[in-house]
Formats: structure tokens, sequence, C-alpha cells
């Protein structure tokens, strides 16, 4: 027994090396996703790279292009945007990069919190909380970057360390100030952000009840950064500010419920949020019961319900507006995991290997869920689209074309590289991510079109101020479409296209344009005279009948049109299927006819064998 002590012992000295080494695989099994994924990404993400894009340009938030949110998240992806023009790659794979640099950062610099300030006891029930964070992290794919998800990375490390400071633990002033850098500009992304930390601080205190926590390096660099942004935001010219609190903040506050949500919809039937709002349900209550044995379960658990508060009061059914509510409970799962391996090993005498038991397990899950998801995406790659070749958008190497927003290919077979396309829809997508994907300008200063939100202000109130501002939004984009020539414009159906014929907008700035082509969701407007690139179109019927008039091939259809080749094989499959009933239609008929009086013969014979069969008795008788 003393000789596996003293093993342990030694191997105990060398544990946080291998738990260095099983996050540096988790870290760069994503790097490897990623590379394989230079063009994916989502609405939102895009729509912010967009911004960037426009600030570096010169042009002015909220007056040069219309934007609800507070400004730090456009001008923090002036980053991945200076790599991008650096490194000539585009920009979207700089930001997917970025946030895992940022979540590398996070989950190594709590690991070394954890390790340099805690007790051998301390950092065994630690260490599931930290690999639950960064597993969560790290496969955020769809929310990746969203800021809900940049602020629950930035904030990790910083809130380990809060905890050390109120349990009375001395902490180095570098890594106070680093973590609280950091996790202060993830506060600022929005002003609820810093409400749910000042509840976490409030929560340790409560527990603790000591003012002097307060007055320490890492609060006061918390206290400057939010000096420093206000400052900065203080730099904008006054009309910027005019034009948000005059116009944008009245819109936001009357219009937003144009997007509402019902709260029974938001709690019981979003797929989304069911099985986190579940988790809450389970996990909450259970790590409460054992919050007198933690510091940290109260906090996170205050975290989490203000989150899940953030999410219902916003009054829309957005997935990314939980991401910290899910980490949170993600983090109490680890917590109340390592409490009871601790309790485990403690009790049988064994509290030296707990820590060993715990980094090898570590080191082997996350080597296994690595792997697991690396077989994954090369099978999926293998039935897949084949490689969109990026020179099509002014880079080198490819991509999956089912990355792409189906979108992206009608851009791509309407335009030109240098040419600029406008989205008129109600709401982000599909102009974002396609038109950033493709690497065409944006046309406009409206990622989104914000008349619904006008209109619905306008129906609402009855207030003249709401008439006059959609006259405005029209008028801007009419002046857009001429001062930019955008070689194609989509109109989303029904409701825009209705809003935009009641300004006579298609008649006062659409003469220039011709109807190319529409779908149940858009109509797409092109300059007069501009022909599509290429043949193949969106519409599945058309792609078939094109391939089997030998127009295009499979795998040109697949290209430029996004579709999955295994879908192009089935539709063209069930077409050769339906084409061959039809032709032998007459045939089939015919059969069946013959067949229906083989059986009225059958009936007739069998009639008359009966009939034999009863004269022949009635003789027998006789």
């Amino acid at each position: 027994m003393n000789l596996l002590k003293a093993i342990a012992s030694k191997l105990f000295n060398s544990t946080t090396t291998f738990l260095y080494l099983a996050f540096a695989i988790m870290i760069i099994g994503k790097i490897i996703f990623w590379y394989g994924h230079p063009l994916l990404t989502y609405p939102d993400q895009a729509a912010y790279l967009e911004m960037a894009e426009l600030i570096a340009s010169g042009k002015l938030p909220y007056l040069d292009f219309f934007e609800w949110n507070p400004p730090l998240i456009m001008y923090l992806n002036l980053i991945p945007l200076a790599f991008a023009k650096q490194l000539h790659v585009p920009v979207i794979a700089a930001f997917n990069y970025s946030v895992i640099a940022l979540c590398a950062y996070s989950t190594l610099m709590s690991l070394h919190i954890a390790s340099k300030y805690m007790s051998k006891q301390q950092l065994t029930v630690f260490l599931p909380f930290i690999f639950a964070a960064a597993y969560f992290n790290l496969n955020q794919t769809i929310n990746i970057g969203e800021r809900e998800h940049l602020f629950t990375v930035a904030y990790l490390p910083f809130l380990i360390l809060r905890g050390l400071a109120w349990q009375g633990q001395k902490l180095s002033k570098f890594d106070a100030i680093l973590s609280a850098f950091v996790a202060a500009v993830g506060m600022a992304l929005k002003p609820q952000f810093a409400v749910s930390a000042a509840l976490v601080e409030l929560c340790f205190y409560y527990q603790c009840r000591t003012l002097k926590v307060f007055a320490r390096p890492e609060i006061y660099t918390v206290a400057v950064v939010f000096m420093l942004y206000l400052a900065g935001l203080m730099l904008l010219p006054l009309s910027v500010w005019d034009f948000y609190f005059n116009q944008v903040v009245p819109l936001y506050i009357n219009g937003l419920s144009y997007s509402g949500r019902a709260l029974i919809y938001m709690l019981r039937h979003d797929p989304n949020f069911f099985l986190p709002f579940v988790h809450l349900l389970v996990t909450l209550p259970l790590a409460l019961v054992f919050a007198r044995f933690n510091l940290w379960i109260a906090p996170l658990g205050i975290f989490a319900l203000s989150f899940l508060f953030h999410y219902i009061y916003g009054d829309q059914a957005w997935p990314y507006r939980f991401i910290p509510m899910t980490a949170s409970l993600f983090m109490l799962d680890g917590l109340l995991i390592g409490m009871l391996v601790e309790k485990i090993f403690s009790r049988s005498n064994l509290s030296k290997f707990a820590n060993l038991v715990m980094t090898f397990a570590i080191l082997g899950i996350a080597s296994y869920t690595t792997y697991s998801e690396l077989i994954s995406e090369s099978a999926n790659r293998a039935i897949s689209t084949q490689p969109f070749d990026l020179a099509n958008i002014g880079y080198q190497g490819d991509c999956l074309a089912s990355d792409f927003d189906p979108l992206v290919f009608s851009i791509l077979s309407l335009t030109k590289l240098d040419d600029s396309v406008i989205f008129i829809g109600n709401g982000i997508e599909p102009g974002f991510p396609a038109i950033l994907q493709s690497g065409r300008k944006l046309g406009s200063r409206y990622l989104f079109c914000n008349l619904p939100f006008i209109d619905h202000c306008a129906t609402k109130t009855h207030d003249q101020r709401w008439e006059k501002m959609a006259e405005s939004a029209v008028e801007n984009y009419g002046q857009d479409i001429i001062k930019n020539k955008p070689a194609v414009i989509y109109v989303q159906q029904r409701q825009l296209d209705e809003l935009l014929e009641r300004y006579h907008f298609f008649n006062r700035f659409m003469g220039a344009y011709e109807l190319a082509g529409e779908n149940i969701f858009y109509k797409v407007w092109t300059l007069n005279g501009r022909q599509s690139k290429s043949g193949v179109t969106g519409d599945p019927k058309q792609i078939v009948i094109d391939i089997m008039a030998k127009k295009t091939t499979i795998d040109d259809a697949v290209l430029e049109s996004g579709y999955e080749r295994s879908k192009i094989e089935r539709w063209l499959y069930l077409a050769r299927l339906a084409l061959e009933h039809a032709v032998s239609k007459h045939t089939s008929d015919r059969q069946i006819e013959i067949d229906e009086n083989i059986n009225k013969l059958n009936d007739t014979v069998n009639q008359l064998k009966a009939e034999n069969e009863q004269l022949k008795l009635d003789l027998q008788k006789k």
C-alpha cells in the first residue's frame, strides 16, 4: 500500500501535464473540424462580421447601417477581419479560429488557476467542472461566436478566480488582471451580462459576508474596462447617438414584439429550449441540496436562473440566449460528479488516487470524444457533396458545398465577384450568411429590413412618426439601389413585397431591374440584361429535368445547387421510376383488364361445376 501511495504521489505531480494534454486534444480536434469548414457560419455571426467590414470601410454604426444592438461586438470583429486580410483567408474562417482560440485561453487559464491555487482535494472536485465547461464551449457549432457564447467562455476563468478570492486565497496580480480583463470585455457585450455577473458576486458575498474582497485588482480591472468602453462610445459622433436614441431605441422597444413568442411556446414547444429546460429542472434542485458543501454551487444556480429570466423577458425563442444557462448547468453537473468521486475515494482511504483517476478519466474521455467526432466528420464528408472551389469567391482551397446557405448558389450564378447584392427580408436569414459566404458586397445599409417592425409599431400605436420612418426606410433603399447598382435584389414574398408595393417602391426605384424568377420564399430581380452564368437552378424539378435532358451533369448540379449528391440521385431514381410507370401504364391497365376477365371466367367455371355436381346428385336420387 505504501508503494502504491508513493507512486500515486509522484504521478500527482505530473497529472497537470496529462490534463493540459487532454484539453489540447479537444482544442486541436476543433481546429481540425473548422479547418474543413472555412465558410460555415450562421446568420448573426455573419451579420456582425459584415458590420465589421462596413466599419473598416469608414462606415458608422446605426447611422450608415442599421442595427439594434450595442456596438462592441461589431468592433471586436475587426480582430478576425484584420487577421483574414493579413493572411488572405475568408473572414468566416478567421472568426471561427478566433473563437476557438478564446475557448483555448478559457480552458487552459481555468486549469492554470485551479491547479495553482487549489488543494489536491478541491482540484479533484473541480476537474470535471472545468472539463464540462470546456466540452460545452468547444462544441458550439450553430451558436459559435454568439455574444452569449463569447461571454460564457470569457467569464469562466474569472468565475473560478473570484470564488478563490472569496475563500481568502492569495492570488497573483497577473492572473487576476488577465482573467478580469477578458471577462470584462465579455460582460460589456450586453448590459444583462454585467447584471448576471453582479448577481454571482452578491451570492458569493451572502455566503462569505466580507466586503474587502470587492477591493481587489480584478474588480478594479473590470471597472477600468467598462470606463474605457464608455469613453470609446463617447468618441462616436453625436449624430450617431442622436439617431440611435431617437430612432433605433424607440423602434426596438415598440417593434420587437412583432417577432415575440408566447411563454408556453418558449418553455415547452420550442425544441431548442425544451431539453435545456428539463436539464434545469433536474440539475438545479439537486445541486442546491449540496450547496452548503461547495462555494460555487449557489452562484452557478443564480447565474443559470438569471439567464432563464433574460430568455423569458426577451420574449423571443432565440436559442443563443440561454447558452450561459445551459453552460452553468454543465458546470454544476461537473461539480456534482467531482464531489461524488472525491467522497467515494475519501471513504475508501484512497484519496491520493482520486486526482489520478479523475485526470486519466478526463484524458480518456477527451481522446475518445475527439476521435469519435473526427471519425463522424470524416464519414459525413465521404457521403457529402463534392468540394466547392473557393476560387469562385477569391480564395484558395475548397469547402463543402453543403456548408453554404442555398441562396449562395443563386447569388453566384447571377453575379460576379465585385458585384453587390441586396436581400430585403424581415430577418437576417437568408441574406446573411449567404451574401458573406458568396464573397459579394452588401448593396444597402440594411442587413435586414426594418419595415415590418415599423409597420407593426404603426398598427399598434397609430403614431404618424412611424409612417415617416417607413417612408424614410423606403427612400434609403431606393437611394442605395441607385448608388450601388446591385446586380441582384431578393425580395421576400408576401409581407415584404406587399409593404414595398404600398410605397410604390418597384415603380420608383426598380425601373432598371427585371423579375428573373421567384420561389415560395422570395422574388429575384436582376439588372436588365443580366443573365445567369449557370443553367442550374435551385428548383429540384428543374435540376432533374436538366440532368435527364443532358443539359448538365450530377456533379455540376451538386456544385451549383448545393444539394447533397445522394439527394439528387434519389430524385433521379424516383423520376425514372415515375417515367417507367407512365410509359408502361397502358400495358399495366390491359393486364388488370385481362386479370378481371380471367377471374370472371373462373367464377363461371366454378358455378358450372357446382351446377353439374348438383345435377349428378339429383339423378342419383331418382
